[in-house]
């Protein structure tokens, strides 16, 4: 089957046979997006026949539909057997996006005919056949580029009533949370006061939180549930509850929507920035910085004004060491199709493998 992407770090140990000692599922376990593993070779021995180009009809817009006759942008590579449903005129019926679990990178997609509305074919064009030379004529003056539409789709969305499922692109009522939704694909409504468009949690357009980071955060939602999550080694991609340990700057998790974690001292909890709990820190802003973390954003008090004292020079400060390259992500493959697990072996696959930490 199509591997998938696991954090190593998060994997479980195996003592299965041919395994190579760690496993995770398609659920759980240090799986991930494909797209943290998108600078590593797909492993050879695995399918690869749900990978299809999809292609941008906006390019100021985050999605890519299954139908090529209109490309704006380079094309992305994803499984259609984890798109997103899309009704989108001339969607083909599927979109991804590279939050999302279908995206991935393009070498899935090698053995796949370029779109032909794309530009940038990296197919090599054969020679031309040589012909004479005309006299050269002068080549008209290309028309200015238009520079690029900046990036609006992406918006905090709301809920107003705690016993619907829907959320609302107007804010200013809120009882929950926010998510943070694609204004391109949500659902018209018609209800008061919602803006025109809603979305779920489950779908119409919803997307990770981080996809809103550079928003301002609504005022009118309850934030009980963000806290903040501390890296405990700076060369792996998860931040635990736990804050006692911090050794890098933090982030601000959902404390309701993250994983659980089983490794020393976490806290029993963990985000990565991949995850649908991360997001920006402003959503911690009314929380105690954590005071094993360096770079506290929290004034200081004015100091109290007292003799200056002789100046002694101050000693050189240690070198900083260089950061540990990241390197938990890795594919894991499916040996066996009537089983959840992927495996770290790559040297047996049955199905397109996934990326875990």
């Amino acid at each position: 089957a199509p591997p998938i992407c696991c954090d190593e770090e998060e994997a479980a140990s195996t003592t299965a046979s041919g395994g190579g000692g760690k496993r995770c599922t398609e659920t759980g376990l240090g799986v991930t997006s494909l797209s943290n593993c998108e600078d590593l070779q797909a492993p050879e021995a695995c399918p690869l026949e749900q990978f299809e180009y999809f292609c941008k009809h906006d390019a100021s817009k985050q999605s890519y539909y299954y139908n090529c006759d209109i490309c704006e942008a380079p094309p992305a590579c994803c499984n259609k057997d984890w798109a997103l449903s899309s009704g989108a005129p001339d969607s083909g019926g599927m979109r991804c996006t590279e939050s999302s679990s279908a995206f991935t990178n393009l070498g899935f997609c090698a053995d796949k005919p370029y779109p032909s509305a794309c530009e940038g074919d990296p197919t090599p064009a054969p020679a031309p056949t040589p012909t004479p030379t005309p006299s050269p004529t002068p080549s008209p003056m290309p028309s200015p580029t238009p520079a690029p539409t900046p990036l609006t789709g992406y918006q905090y969305f709301c809920k107003h009533d705690p016993s619907k499922q829907s959320y609302y692109i107007e804010c200013s009522s809120c009882v929950a949370p926010p998510i943070c939704c694609d204004e391109e694909e949500a659902a018209s409504t018609t209800a008061s006061g919602g803006g025109g468009k809603r979305c779920t949690e489950t779908g119409l357009g919803v997307t990770s939180l981080s996809n809103c980071e550079d928003l301002q955060a609504p005022e009118a939602c309850p934030l009980e549930q963000f806290e903040y999550f501390c890296k405990h080694d700076a060369s792996k991609q998860s931040y635990y509850y736990n804050c006692d340990i911090c050794e890098a700057p933090p982030a601000c998790c959902n404390k309701d929507w993250a994983l659980s974690s089983g490794a020393p001292d976490s806290g029993g909890m963990r985000c990565t920035e991949s995850s649908s709990a991360f997001t920006n820190l402003g959503f911690c802003a009314d929380k105690p910085y954590p005071s094993a973390c360096e770079g506290d954003p929290t004034p200081a008090p004015a100091p109290t004004p007292t003799p200056t004292p002789s100046p002694t020079p101050s000693p050189m400060p240690s070198p900083t060491p260089a950061p540990t390259p990241l390197t938990g992500y890795q594919y894991f493959c499916k040996h066996d199709p009537s089983k959840q697990s992927y495996y770290i072996e790559c040297s047996s696959c049955v199905a397109p493998p996934i990326c875990c930490d």
